[in-house]
C-alpha cells in the first residue's frame, strides 16, 4: 500500500516508525508520520540551515490500522501501537528541543479512539447515546497509552478521525472521564476531537459525501485555534465553527443529516434528502496552499 501511494506526483505520505536501526515493527501500521509546514517567505529553504525556513505547524498522521493483514484472513487491533505512541513522544520532544519552542500541531488517526466516541458520555450536549461504547469481547484499554500520550503533548491543538460516517461533531475534551485514567487538561486548554463526514463511496451508509477542512492561520496558531467546516460534494459549506478556548460553550448553526440516495430505476436523477437535524458538526481534509517547494501559504 504504501509503495503504490508513493507512486502518486504531490504525494506526502511517509513511513517513520522503524524497530531497530533497519526492521519495521510488525505491529506498527504502515503510515505513522509528521509533515512540517512553514510560512510562505521568499528566499528560504526548509532543508537549508542558513535559509531555514519559519515552522508554523506540524500534521501527525497515525496508523490505527484496522480491516486485515495484507493477503491473509487475520483481522488486525484497531487502535495506535504502543511503539508509534513512544515514537510519537519522542518526537514531539526531539522538534520542540530542534526549533526551541512548543510547534502547533494537529493529529489524524483513521479510527477514533473507543473511550472518547463521546456520545457514550453526553458529546455533545443532547446528543443521543447510541454510540456503541465497546467492541465484540468488550473494550480492552489498548488505546489508553495512545491517549496520555496526546493529552500531554503541548500545542496539539486537535485531533480529526472518520470512521463512525455518521458522526460530524466537534467536542473540546477536558478533564477526565470515569474509569479512564487520561486527564485530558494536563496540557493546558484540553483537547479539541473532530468527526468527519461520508467522504468517499467506500464503506457504509447514506450520507451525503462531504470532507472536513481545516483553515489555520499565524495568528490564529499562536493562539491554539482552528476554523473548521464541511464542504459537501455539492458545493455546501457546512459546520463552520472556530475551535478555541470557549467552544462547548459557543453557539453554531445546527448541520442537517443529509443523505444521498441512487435512482430506483434508470434514467432518473439520483437524490439528497435532507430526512432529520443532529446537533452536530461536520476525516481531514487539510487545505494547504502549497508553491513549488512544498511551503504553505498562509
Amino acid at each position: 500500500m504504501y509503495h503504490r501511494e508513493k507512486t502518486y506526483n504531490g504525494s506526502y505520505t511517509e513511513r517513520m516508525v522503524t524497530a531497530g536501526s533497519s526492521s519495521r515493527s510488525p505491529n506498527a501500521g504502515v503510515t505513522n508520520y509528521y509533515l512540517p509546514v512553514y510560512a510562505a517567505a521568499a528566499g528560504c529553504d526548509p532543508v537549508s540551515e542558513e535559509l531555514a525556513c519559519v515552522l508554523e505547524l506540524l500534521l501527525w498522521f497515525f496508523d490505527s490500522r484496522g480491516g486485515k493483514y495484507y493477503r491473509t484472513h487475520t483481522r488486525q487491533p484497531g487502535w495506535v501501537d504502543e511503539t508509534v505512541v513512544d515514537w510519537f513522544m519522542a518526537t514531539s520532544r526531539q522538534l520542540a528541543d530542534q526549533y526551541g519552542r512548543v510547534v502547533p500541531s494537529i493529529a489524524h488517526p483513521g479510527i477514533n479512539d473507543n473511550k472518547i466516541n463521546g456520545q457514550s458520555h453526553g458529546w455533545p450536549r443532547n446528543a443521543n447515546n447510541a454510540t456503541r461504547t465497546g467492541d465484540r469481547g468488550g473494550y480492552t484499554g489498548r488505546d489508553v497509552p495512545f491517549m496520555q500520550a496526546l493529552v500531554a503533548t503541548p500545542g496539539l491543538i486537535g485531533l480529526f478521525y472518520g470512521h463512525d460516517h455518521g458522526n460530524t461533531w466537534c467536542y473540546r475534551w477536558t478533564g477526565k472521564l470515569d474509569g479512564l485514567d487520561v486527564d485530558a487538561g494536563i496540557a493546558g486548554a484540553g483537547l479539541h476531537l473532530c468527526y468527519g463526514q461520508h467522504t468517499d463511496y467506500g464503506g457504509y451508509g447514506y450520507w451525503v459525501r462531504g470532507e472536513r477542512q481545516i483553515v489555520a492561520t499565524r495568528k490564529g496558531l499562536r493562539n491554539g485555534t482552528l476554523d473548521t467546516h464541511t464542504m459537501l460534494e455539492t458545493g455546501e459549506v457546512v459546520g463552520k465553527v472556530t475551535l478555541n478556548s470557549t467552544f462547548n460553550d459557543d453557539v453554531y448553526d445546527t448541520v442537517p443529516n443529509v443523505k444521498t440516495f441512487m435512482p430506483l430505476s434508470a434514467g432518473k436523477e439520483s437524490t439528497s434528502l435532507a430526512v432529520t437535524l443532529r446537533p452536530a458538526l461536520a476525516v481531514l481534509a487539510l487545505l494547504l496552499f502549497c508553491n513549488k517547494r512544498g511551503r504553505a501559504a498562509w
